[in-house]
């Protein structure tokens, strides 16, 4: 993998490096001095997004670095600051920005793991037909997601003392959250996919000798 991740520039290694640094740090603080529940959690995902292996038998031993470096940022936003700085409950609309990031960074990255199975012949799809399922997806994923919430705030949170209020914010009642909850997934997963697809053709223009690795990087890790 460290041969193939040869063309990444430093500047992506940097930025990489220093959010696993700030997460792992942030983890063990919060399990030791602050919420433990919040830091085992971001320990846990850590250690998932690091090391592979441990969760796919040894199938995946490496993910990505621009991968790795996407999902760090979101578990930056998730639980760095929206749980440990308390930013959920603080901020006004910061969980509509974590929503519009997460369905960004779904839609980037599965756009990515589409048009590698385009590269390998699994698929026989444009680039904007691609981006279009990818959406469509991440929109379902999205809805899946507040069924969760809802499920758990009428059945969960009734029964277990303590138990994390999910759906309604600080400025909205629990259907209007959850309706722009979905809104902005789909903003968030149309732009996520869009630039996906620039990116990919930015590469192809420019015969970047990056792009090939890192399609090969996600067919390995597929296998």
């Amino acid at each position: 993998m460290q041969e193939e991740e040869e063309h990444v520039s430093p500047r992506t290694k940097r930025f990489t490096l220093i959010l696993e640094i700030l997460i792992l740090a942030s983890g063990i603080f919060q399990t030791f001095f602050g919420e433990t529940t919040i830091g085992l959690l971001t320990l846990i995902i850590w250690a998932l997004i690091t090391f592979p292996a441990i969760y796919t038998r040894g199938r995946i031993t490496a993910i990505p670095i621009e991968i790795k470096m996407v999902i760090f940022i979101f578990v930056l936003l998730q639980f760095v600051i929206g749980e440990a700085r308390d930013f959920y409950t603080e901020v006004p609309y910061y969980d509509k920005f974590v929503h519009t990031m997460g369905g960004a960074m779904i839609g980037f990255i599965g756009l990515l793991i589409v048009y590698t199975a385009y590269v390998y012949g699994k698929l026989k799809a444009s680039l904007p037909v691609m981006a279009l399922l990818i959406i469509l997806v991440t929109v379902g994923f999205g809805g899946l997601w507040e069924i969760v919430e809802y499920l758990s705030d009428r059945i969960l949170y009734p029964l277990i003392p303590g138990w994390h209020h999910f759906q309604g914010s600080l400025t909205e009642d629990p259907l209007t959250d959850t309706m722009n909850d979905l809104i902005v997934d789909t903003i968030g997963a149309t732009a996520g996919a869009l630039f996906g697809v620039w990116l990919i053709r930015r590469a192809q223009k420019r015969e970047s000798e990056r792009l090939p690795e890192l399609i090969k990087e996600i067919a390995q890790g597929r296998e």
